[in-house]
């Protein structure tokens, strides 16, 4: 999902996609000063911290590396990102902002994917996480019991993990979402009838609980009552109790990352819905994960250090190989700097500064050899689509949507728009899930993407025309159902910045509809501007006339929030989303078949309903598909091939940068390489 954060409320960062980020080995000298904050621990010693200022770019055809020496554990590794992660620990730290740089690396999770089966093969599989060592679900699918992993310390080696501190992470998340019956990603799974949890609560905890290992008897009354959809059966057993099955509960589990819930008490709570507590940015919440955050300096970087009370610091390459997101990591020291300019990144590659970084499309050709490795996605579920407003006259013409996808040339899209890393779509779904428990999830229906057609394209303008009332001219002259009143110029709002390339594509099909007779105007808004009227399917519904007419699903596109086919039908074209159904779109039978599709635990009844959803979708076109992007939108992570490293498995979906402590020396990864 994207948005400008994520949390447990289904507001996540899929979210988001631009990255720019450099890993650089040896770090120089001091450009200004620099303002730290030190965090969980004091750094061990002394890390200087630059920020390049090059203008100018190599202009060779293809680059070499620098050196082919294999770095050290010792080696200081920075990453520079284009992008500050604004809302970072916002929701009192319960949310973790766009992009995600801790995720795995600091803050672990209940349930792991296993990145190196779905890369490969597009095979997601699910497996115990950092914070858990196995689960089980009864039958009926409707009691989730996590089994938790034992003698785990948070990284100020004080706060132990444990149910309890599990218990209070979640109803934390429930507050801080309003208390919202359907604060789970908006889907009404867990019975919130009788559960009181508020700032009373929240501060009769902080001051009768001390110590998070031997709660008093009237607080672990609190975390064992049963009756409340989640609680402690015992202190490392955590039961989910549903009201519905959800069988991608597992699947969610897996994207989001708990921190140390009993700090955040300490430290103030969480703050409230609407103002939270913007202490935990400068004092990120300590987690269980290989690294810890040592010091972090607003809007300039984040130093990362191996954590010393790591559980899985000595686990055998056989464990990491099983379960590669739990890896120790290789490097002891990691900086994640804040740095804009592209030139300044691609310089830095090209001249050895750096090991791994984020090169825009435009440059990417640089890279075309055997020593370097492009990033790219075998399984494609990062997605651009045109979003139309069908509230709004004429684009609430089923005939004139139709028209307008067929007048566009996706192929030229792809090409000039997005470098070629692309291929065409049929939505909801993505090619991710082409190979989901035996199913192709992806265009369940079998339909093509919407065909560039002209003579198509106007037979259904006409129809549309006369059915909706209004007039054409096509470019020589000729009128389509004159007569009628001239369609007025469709605005089409573009975003400026992540490299302008809402920007081009909105030229690019401007011109397309243009041959159609079809006028649009592009207006363009920074990225903060366009975000505000959006939010969940009711705020987008109150706001439909403050969305535009035309515009691109949101500046940074979108990515998972977890790898799960009803992700993406709940998002974008159900009543249900809580972020992603742009256009407040909402038809019944769809509807009715997304609940029913991701409420049954018979996974060929969920693929017959989503059959019978996508045909809808598909004929009623609320959205133009367009294009699965195969790398992160702007470009793509490039690194020597003696080096390797395991992307987020959701594509950007929680972090920009690539998984910190998989990030190791080729040949000395525990795990089987991957050909990208």
């Amino acid at each position: 999902m994207v948005s400008g954060f994520r949390s447990w409320v289904g507001m996540g960062v899929s979210r988001g996609v631009l990255a720019a980020v450099v890993v650089a080995v040896v770090v120089v000298a001091v450009a200004g000063g620099l303002v730290g904050y030190y965090v969980t621990h004091p750094p061990t010693k002394t890390v200087t911290v630059t920020t390049s200022t090059a203008t100018t770019v190599t202009t060779a055809t293809t680059v070499t590396t620098a050196t082919t020496t294999v770095p050290s554990p010792s080696t200081v590794i920075v990453a520079e990102d284009s992008t500050w992660p604004e809302s970072y620990f916002t929701n009192g730290g319960l949310s973790f902002g766009y992009p995600g740089w801790t995720d795995w690396a600091v803050y672990q999770y209940l349930v792991n994917v296993n990145p190196i089966l779905f890369e490969k093969y597009g095979i997601i599989e699910y497996e115990p996480g950092g914070l858990a060592v196995n689960w089980t679900v009864s039958s009926n699918g409707l009691v989730y019991t996590f089994y938790l992993r034992r003698g785990v310390l948070f990284s100020n080696g004080k706060d132990p993990w444990n149910c309890y501190v599990a218990w209070l992470w979640f109803y934390l998340s429930y507050y801080m979402s309003g208390n919202s019956s359907t604060w789970y990603y908006g889907v009404p799974i867990f019975n919130m009838t009788p559960v009181i949890f508020g700032p009373a609560t929240i501060a009769w905890l902080n001051s009768t609980v001390t110590d998070w290992d031997n709660p008093p008897p009237a607080a672990l009354a609190l975390f064992e009552n049963s009756t409340w959809p989640i609680y402690c059966k015992d202190k490392y057993t955590l039961v989910f109790n549903l009201t519905r099955p959800f069988p991608a509960f597992i699947a969610t589990l897996a994207f989001n990352p708990i921190d140390d819930a009993a700090y955040i008490l300490r430290h103030g709570g969480p703050g409230t819905p609407t103002s939270p507590n913007y202490y935990f940015q400068l004092h990120p919440p300590p987690g269980t994960g290989p690294y810890y955050i040592a010091e972090v300096a607003m809007n300039q970087y984040m130093v990362f250090k191996k954590n010393p009370y790591y559980w899985g610091r000595n686990l055998t390459p056989a464990e990491i190989a099983a379960n590669p997101l739990n890896a120790p990591g290789y490097f002891d020291t990691i900086i994640i700097k804040y740095v804009l300019e592209d030139s300044g990144r691609l310089l830095d590659l090209t001249t050895g500064k750096a090991q791994i970084a984020f090169i825009p499309w435009a440059d990417l050709a640089l890279f075309n050899s055997s020593k370097w490795v492009i990033q790219t996605w075998k399984w494609p579920a990062v997605t651009v689509e045109l979003d139309v407003n069908v509230h709004l006259w004429p684009l609430n013409c089923t005939d004139f949507r139709l028209a307008m996808y067929h007048a566009i040339n996706v192929s030229q899209l792809i090409e000039s728009a997005f470098y070629g890393y692309g291929e065409p779509m049929v939505g909801p779904e993505v090619p991710a899930y082409s190979n989901f428990s035996g199913y192709n999830f992806y265009d369940e229906g079998d339909y093509p993407p919407y065909q560039y057609n002209l003579t198509l394209a106007l037979i259904l303008l006409e129809k549309a025309a006369k059915e909706c009332h209004f007039s054409v001219t096509l470019p020589n002259g000729t009128v389509i159902n004159p007569g009628a009143p001239p369609l007025k110029p469709i605005e089409f709002q573009a975003a400026t910045g992540y490299g302008d390339w809402m920007v081009t594509a909105a030229q690019l099909i401007a011109a397309d509809l243009e041959q159609i007779g079809i006028p649009i105007k592009i207006t363009t808004v920074t990225p903060n501007e366009w975000w505000i009227p959006y939010g969940n399917f009711q705020t987008n519904l109150q706001n439909i006339n403050q969305i535009p007419p035309l515009t691109f699903n949101c500046p940074t596109v979108y990515a998972p929030d977890y790898l799960h086919p009803c992700d993406y039908w709940i998002a974008f074209v159900s009543n249900m989303s809580s972020w992603g159904n742009w256009d407040a779109w909402d038809n019944p039978r769809v509807d009715y078949d997304v609940l029913r599709a991701c409420t049954t635990m018979n996974i060929t009844e969920t693929w017959l309903y989503l059959k019978d959803a996508q045909k809808i979708v598909y004929e009623e076109g609320p959205y133009d598909w367009l294009v699965a992007l195969t790398t992160q939108v702007g470009g793509s992570f490039v690194w020597p091939s003696y080096l390797t490293a395991i992307p987020d498995p959701t594509e950007t979906g929680q972090t920009t940068v690539p998984i910190i402590n998989t990030i190791y020396p080729t040949g000395l990864q525990p795990w089987p390489l991957v050909d990208r």
